[in-house]
């Protein structure tokens, strides 16, 4: 008798023991699901936002290379106007006109030369 007890309590131990482990092993079961959904989110998550950053900033420099595009044809036109603003100031016909209207300045003729 005392031998069926003994066995009967084990047995029950056994039972009792691989019940709270088949407890303990859902649960952690349960617990490996939702951290690998919530990982996976995360990923998910951060993926996503890298992508919307990258956008974002090559929005950014395709506007600023627009920007500078146009301001560097801004800057060649100007200096072709420029260019051609100087042509004309240092041109000859230009000189002898400002030194004629504005300074009065006179050609001078060959008998008003001195000889030394």
């Amino acid at each position: 008798m005392q031998y069926v007890e003994r066995l009967r309590y084990s047995s029950n131990m056994t039972y009792r023991h691989d019940m709270e482990y088949r407890y303990v092993s859902s649960k952690l079961k349960t617990y490996i699901v939702c951290i690998s959904i919530l990982l996976l989110f995360l990923l998910f998550v951060g993926i996503v936002w890298i992508k919307i950053y990258f956008s974002t900033t090559i929005t950014k420099i395709g506007y600023e290379i627009n920007k500078l595009t146009h301001e560097k044809i801004t800057l060649l036109e100007e200096r072709e106007r420029l260019k051609a603003e100087y042509a004309y100031l240092f041109s000859p016909s230009n000189i002898k006109k400002i030194a004629n209207d504005q300074i009065q300045l006179k050609q001078i003729e060959t008998k008003d030369l001195r000889k030394p």
